[in-house]
């Protein structure tokens, strides 16, 4: 790597746009201290075209022109697209003003733009000599934060540790609750109370949890009901506010308002005045109807009916009376109609707050799951994979997104979850995660992993009827083996044929189908797959299997896959299955089946 000391005119600088700072503070300061004193350190920078691309230095780069300098110190390196990512990470990350969000975004970068050099969090941890755990927090938070919050964070109107405690919340609610926590200025004991409350009851008035978390408790007093001396600060208080807003009205102006409020009640009050003598004189009048005839049903009087539907009644009323007049012949006929609409009307009336009230509790559930962060839809399109549970580098593992989905949605905090094939253990560190208790099974657990019982789940000691759900992620066959031959275990992996796995996994399904409470769900996560040239549908043999043994099929979402691997041998793997006229699989299924 070259490197090169020279004073380098600022009209031959590029920006990349890449600086891990989401906003750059301090410009203003940073000028006047190098009109003074000039730039103390070099920035770095590498050929691009015909220009040079700052690499490290945008800060002291802007805050140079803003100082109307027209050089600046800066060494010139040959450097990789993968070198220039590193160094820029590597400058900033130990800056107090990065936020850890931004220090995620930058880690991101490696990951998705080297994943050779840079294929896990550990491998980068290593190489910015940061212990893993806290790189996984910087990237946890930058996938799970809103923009707003990311924001908000940047500008220090939201505490970096308030911001964490809003992971666990849905972008839109999150947004929502940090708003409020930086409207009320509530101090970090406060938030934590706030956000109790809000789980609690998700639907509250915010503004009131907040207040309460204050100690501020708001009573609505009518002000006429106040003592005068009570009544002339908050008059004077209410003014104040205008001014700020700039509601500003002299006394002249008030007077004027106050009198156009008058006249607009006293016109309303000569209207309804009107329309009530109009329906005086309506009422004892008689209808032109011809001799051993009647007139239609009359609509009948309402009290407070609004003034646009009294309007639109009467006109009705005179279109009928004018029709009867014309086409005395048509009276029964039009009759009949005009009576059938009005028992049409009447009909949809009654149904209406019967069909409200069934719509309510749809609408209320939907919310609920929402506010949890459920996906409604059948396609879950995962970006990445969360670190935080189970073991990234074991190989077949899921995403604990798919776990989350699956919990959140089915299962309610206490419930009992099963694992029946459990690998490194994502779904129990999933539902330990969000207050589920969880049960993992496996024929071989890992070493690491006491948490997780040695069983062959075709056989589960558990009772029947005592599972909240069950959450199965099956080997595929004929993908990987997760045993050695010479251990002889029934590994689903190492079945010999198609038959021969479906059959081991239908034992396992009887027995889950046995341990799970009526009404409760199954969620397998399963693909398909292509096997010397032919289609194998491993997901539709095991709903079939699943029905007859008697699940309820209750459809599936479909994960779409971005695997590393994938990536890299992307050329190889969709050209094999092209050349046999096939698609190239690019999806799992996540199947739910109910115990009726």
């Amino acid at each position: 790597m070259s490197s090169k000391f020279t004073k380098m005119p600022i009209e031959l600088l590029v920006l990349s746009g890449k600086n891990p700072r989401h906003e750059i503070k301090g410009l203003e300061e940073l000028s006047e201290s190098v009109q003074e004193y000039g730039v103390l350190e070099p920035i770095i920078v590498r050929p691009k075209e015909e220009k040079f691309e700052v690499v490290v230095g945008e800060r002291r780069v802007r805050a140079s022109m803003i100082a109307g300098l027209k050089e600046v110190p800066a060494i010139i390196r040959t450097l990789t697209d993968c070198q220039t990512d590193e160094l820029r990470l590597i400058e900033n990350i130990h800056r107090e003003d990065l936020t850890d969000a931004e220090k995620g975004d930058a880690v991101l970068v490696l990951l998705d733009y080297y994943p050779d050099k840079y294929p896990t969090i550990k491998s980068i941890s290593k190489k910015l000599a940061k212990p893993y755990k806290t790189v996984w927090e910087w990237t946890f938070k930058s996938r799970k934060l809103s923009e707003f919050v990311k924001e908000s964070v940047v500008r220090n109107t939201l505490d970096e540790s308030d911001a964490r405690r809003l992971l666990k919340y849905s972008y839109p609610i999150q947004n929502k609750l940090a708003e409020k926590i930086m409207e009320h200025k509530l101090s970090k004991r406060q938030v934590v109370a706030f956000l109790k409350l809000y789980d609690k009851k998700p639907d509250s008035d915010l503004d009131k949890l907040a207040n309460k978390v204050k100690g501020i408790e708001i009573a609505e007093v009518p002000m006429h009901k106040l003592p005068e001396r009570v009544r002339k600060a908050v008059i004077q208080v209410l003014e104040e506010e205008k001014k700020q807003r700039g509601i500003v009205h002299t006394k002249e102006e008030r007077e004027k308002i106050s009198k156009a409020h008058k006249q607009i009640a006293r016109r309303k009050r000569e209207a309804r005045k009107r329309l009530e003598e109009r329906k005086k004189v309506e009422k004892r009048q008689k209808p032109i109807v011809p001799t051993g005839h009647s007139l239609p049903e009359e609509i009948p009087h309402v009290r407070e009916v609004p003034e646009d539907v009294a309007r639109l009644t009467k006109e009705v009323v005179e279109q009928i009376r004018e029709t009867v007049t014309q086409a005395p012949d048509k009276v029964e006929r039009i009759s009949e109609i005009v009576n059938e609409e009005l028992r049409g009307m009447r009909k949809r009336l009654e149904i209406f707050p019967e069909k409200s009230k069934k719509i309510e509790p749809k609408f209320e559930k939907f919310k609920a799951l929402t506010n949890r962060g459920v996906i409604p839809y059948t396609i879950w399109d995962f970006q990445y994979r969360d670190d935080y549970a189970g073991d990234k580098d074991f190989h077949g593992n899921c995403s604990p997104q798919v776990v989350e989905q699956c919990i959140w949605r089915l299962t309610e905090e206490g419930d009992l979850v099963v694992d029946p094939m459990a690998g490194s253990g994502t779904a129990l560190d999933v539902c330990k995660r969000f207050n589920r208790k969880c049960i993992g099974y496996d024929l071989k657990p890992p070493e690491n992993r006491p948490d997780i019982i040695k069983n062959d789940s075709k056989k589960i000691p558990l009772e029947n009827d005592s599972v909240d759900m069950v959450f199965i992620h099956p080997p595929y066959w004929n993908l990987a083996y997760f045993t050695k031959a010479e251990e002889n275990l029934p590994d689903l992996s190492r079945a010999k044929n198609v038959d021969e796995f479906m059959n081991m996994l239908e034992q396992v399904f009887r027995e889950c189908h046995r341990i799970l409470k009526p009404k409760k769900f199954m969620c397998v996560l399963l693909g398909n797959l292509i096997r010397e040239a032919k289609f194998v549908p491993l997901c539709r043999k095991t709903t079939n299997m699943a029905e007859k043994m008697g699940f309820v099929d209750y459809g599936y979402a479909i994960k779409l896959a971005h695997g590393e691997v994938s990536r890299k041998k992307s050329g190889v793997i969709v050209a094999e299955p092209v050349y046999t006229d096939n698609l190239k699989i690019s999806h799992d299924l996540v199947m739910f089946f109910r115990k009726d």
